[in-house]
């Protein structure tokens, strides 16, 4: 599965570490996961929502995604790895998941190829998109079930 980081989300993360503000301003206490369908590839140059297209929202999705706090609720402690020579942050693994009530998830139209994590902003449609997860095919649910996407890993890996 191909997942990666966008450069606007590599320079929010430096941002947000070296200079303890975000775009200027407070650094985040909130962070989202939204679903995208394949109808546009996440890649490196991918800025914000808007450049990709979302799955329908409704029946237990909402437009942007689902939130995740900042803290060890929805994220476990970070951890240095020698072995593998990297840092990591990764999500509790209930952390991100939408149950479909009323209809199936997505409501309508294509089903969801791509998770993202996505920085925050009202206009869920402008929130700067930080990175992908490739779901490994199109990813739909009835009503009842849920879609979950367990242990979202962030690596700090030395360059090659």
């Amino acid at each position: 599965m191909a997942s990666g980081y966008t450069n606007r989300g590599k320079m929010r993360m430096l941002e947000i570490v070296f200079t303890g503000l975000y775009k200027g301003g407070a650094v985040p206490t909130q962070f989202f996961v939204g679903l995208c369908t394949d109808a546009d590839t996440p890649s490196v140059t991918t800025n914000v929502l808007s450049d990709l297209t979302e799955i329908t929202a409704g029946n237990g999705y909402i437009a942007g995604g689902v939130d995740l706090q900042v803290g060890l609720v929805d994220f476990q402690a970070t951890v240095e790895d020698d072995v593998d020579d990297q840092g990591e942050q990764e999500t509790t693994d209930d952390a991100v998941q939408w149950t479909a009530a009323g209809g199936p998830v997505p409501s309508a139209g294509d089903p969801a190829r791509w998770g993202v994590l996505l920085g925050p902003n009202a206009v869920a449609a402008d929130r700067e998109v930080f990175g992908w997860i490739d779901l490994g095919g199109e990813v739909s649910t009835t009503v009842g079930l849920t879609i979950t996407i367990n242990g979202i890993r962030i690596d700090a890996t030395e360059p090659v």
